[in-house]
Parts: structure tokens; C-alpha cells; sequence
């Protein structure tokens, strides 16, 4: 009977070890979600500045070459966001069909990219996504390199 009562106590000792982890993980999780949130704010204030500021060089380059479409495709160079590349890749691929002449792709993310080659979409160039603030000037200073 000593055996079942010492068998007990460490049963309920591992479940009290395993209720701490998980309530520390809860206090992590809730402490990140305000992190997160400014991070998404920030996000959206550089998707706003590169679509201008993309969109400024497009437009000029289209006024001068009328048959040719440019297009970057900014997908995920990670994976864990499901079937966002492959769902972007089909949505480029037939919007992108409905322009006449030729048609300049550029795609920032690898794995964006390898879903456009299922789709039999032929890409010019494939840049990383910035992984810091200060790599998000020279990530756009090549593009500009590139795409002139």
C-alpha cells in the first residue's frame, strides 16, 4: 500500500511540474501579444512605405515601356503560414496573364518563388525579406538596381 501512496505523490508532484510550465507559458504568451502588436503596427507602416514608394517607380517605368509589366512579389522566405505562397502564387499567375506583352517578375521570398515555378511562372530575380530595419534600405536600393 506504501508503494501506491509513494507512486501517488509522484504523480502529483510531475502534474504540479507541469501545471508551473504551463502556467509560466501563459504569462510569456500574454506578455508577447502587446510585442506583437506593436510589431504589426510596424508592419503595416513599411508595407504602406514600400507599396509608395514601389508603386512611384513602377508607375514612372510603365509610362515608359507600355508592353511591359513589372510586377515583386513579396511572399514568406518561412514557412508555417500555410498555403499563403501557394494561394499568392495561383492569384499572381492569373492576374498577371490578363496583361499583354511581356511581363518582369521579381519575387522577394524562396518559397513564394518555388510555388510560381509549379506554376510555370518565370521570375527574374528572388531577394530575401529585410530581417532588420537596416536591411530594408538596401534591400530596396537593390531592388531599384535591379528592376532598372
Amino acid at each position: 500500500m506504501s508503494e501506491t501512496t509513494i507512486e501517488l505523490r509522484r504523480q502529483v508532484s510531475r502534474g504540479n511540474d507541469l501545471l508551473a510550465v504551463v502556467t509560466t507559458m501563459k504569462m510569456l504568451a500574454a506578455l508577447s501579444i502587446g510585442q506583437f502588436e506593436k510589431a504589426l503596427v510596424s508592419l503595416e507602416d513599411y508595407y504602406r512605405s514600400v507599396a509608395l514608394g514601389l508603386g512611384a517607380c513602377w508607375v514612372t517605368s510603365a509610362q515608359e515601356e507600355p508592353r511591359t509589366t513589372s510586377a515583386l512579389i513579396l511572399g514568406s522566405a518561412q514557412g508555417l503560414v500555410g498555403q499563403f505562397n501557394s494561394s499568392l502564387a495561383a492569384f499572381t499567375s492569373s492576374q498577371l496573364r490578363q496583361f499583354p506583352g511581356e511581363t518582369k517578375i521579381w519575387v522577394s521570398g524562396e518559397r513564394l518563388e518555388t510555388s510560381l515555378k509549379h506554376s510555370a511562372t518565370k521570375t527574374l530575380g528572388v531577394f530575401n525579406p529585410p530581417s532588420s530595419i537596416d536591411a530594408i534600405s538596401v534591400l530596396i536600393e537593390t531592388l531599384l538596381l535591379e528592376t532598372d
